[in-house]
């Protein structure tokens, strides 16, 4: 039994008789997602701690792939507070944690010494600094733990489009500093 397509107005909908977009895909699936080993996956956080690391379930999937995903126009994440819940200020904390992680160029241990360096961070220095914000956490039975912050059985990776938001709390807690120093340079 094969998935079946539908052509709706024109536009293509798999797993959806009522498509919304060119071609929308709301299959799903109950597998542990792991696009191409990269550790892709989502997980449940209360107070900052992880609750649940799995088995993840009925997922919706809009897209797969191996290798690099190229975006003409750009990559949206919902973000529309009625369908949110839990809104809780993030802490000042986070600021001082992002200073102490630093971004570093490496290369994957499959790599030969060809293949240009990359930028990222060790999921792990963030875990240590205590901003995991920004980590999704996947069941994978072949890492073993090499270090006080990795788990067996667990693989991390960082998505990387979150961190604005952490950056963009660093900026805010700069500005009200500069704000203050004019204050104090002006009253003199």
């Amino acid at each position: 039994m094969g998935i079946k397509a539908r052509l709706v107005q024109g536009r293509w909908g798999f797993g959806t008789t009522s498509p919304a977009y060119g071609v929308h895909n709301a299959l799903t699936v109950s597998t542990t997602l792991d696009a191409a080993g990269s550790g892709v996956a989502y997980f449940l956080k209360s107070g900052g701690l992880v609750s649940t690391l799995g088995p993840l379930s009925a997922i919706p999937v809009g897209i797969g792939t191996v290798g690099a995903l190229l975006a003409g126009s750009g990559v949206y994440t919902t973000s529309d507070s009625r369908i949110k819940k839990d809104w809780t200020k993030l802490s000042d904390d986070v600021c001082g944690a992002m200073i102490q992680v630093e971004p570093l160029l490496f290369r994957y241990k499959t790599d030969d010494d060809s293949v240009p360096l990359q930028l990222g961070y060790k999921a792990q220095d963030l875990i240590r600094a205590n901003i995991p914000h920004y980590i999704n956490f996947v069941a994978d039975e072949t890492m073993v733990a090499e270090g006080p912050y990795d788990a067996d059985g667990i693989r991390y990776s960082v998505d990387y489009g979150k961190m604005v938001c952490l950056l963009h709390k660093l900026v805010i807690r700069q500005q009200k500093e500069i704000n203050e120093l004019k204050s104090i340079i002006s009253g003199r």
